[in-house]
């Protein structure tokens, strides 16, 4: 018999991996690759968070399964086009930020936002139009999705909804990147 402990385990290895496949695979087409992606998901006792996303490391450390994901204030996208756009100061170059602060008005933001990386390095430019479709060469290579599953149990101020949140690129862009961020985990 198993002790509950090794039970416990096998169950949130299982939850884990099941997240990563939804996070990766679920209608990507087979010339795109997630960069970046949030999955919550609930049952009738508990809830899931699952966070994905890439940062550049130096050369002597490694990205780690307890490593804390980047975040940033806001989910506003029209500093995409401003000369001020704001990031946090960190010592790894992380591809996108996951947004925090107080935000008052439900799904109306990405729950990641690009870095400065996709315009200063990779020379990425969003959409005038949609700022969640980003190009290169007047072709658009990205793109933001949120997915949402059905509506569990609503309470004021609190909605626990299955939700798929994620950074699609197209595969050769994001091959074309990874020459230029040669550390990128």
């Amino acid at each position: 018999m198993l002790h509950k402990a090794t039970k416990d385990t096998k169950y949130l290895a299982g939850i884990k991996k099941t997240l990563l496949l939804l996070a990766q695979e679920h209608e990507a087409a087979d010339d795109e690759i997630v960069i970046a992606a949030t999955v919550q998901a609930h049952t009738y006792n508990a809830d899931f968070v699952y966070n994905l996303w890439h940062q550049e490391v130096s050369n002597h450390e490694e990205l780690s399964q307890n490593s804390e994901c980047p975040t940033t204030l806001s989910g506003r996208t029209f500093q995409f086009n401003s000369p001020l756009w704001w990031e946090p100061k960190r010592r790894e170059r992380p591809m996108t930020y996951y947004v925090g602060g107080q935000q008052k008005l439900l799904n109306s933001f990405p729950l990641y936002l690009p870095s400065k990386l996709w315009v200063e390095v990779l020379g990425w430019i969003p959409s005038h139009d949609n700022p969640l479709i980003w190009y290169k060469n007047d072709t658009p290579i990205a793109r933001y999705e949120q997915l949402h599953g059905e509506l569990i149990s609503p309470a004021v101020g609190y909605f626990r909804q299955p939700k798929l949140s994620r950074w699609i690129v197209k595969k050769s862009a994001w091959s074309e990147a990874l020459k230029l961020l040669k550390n990128m985990k």
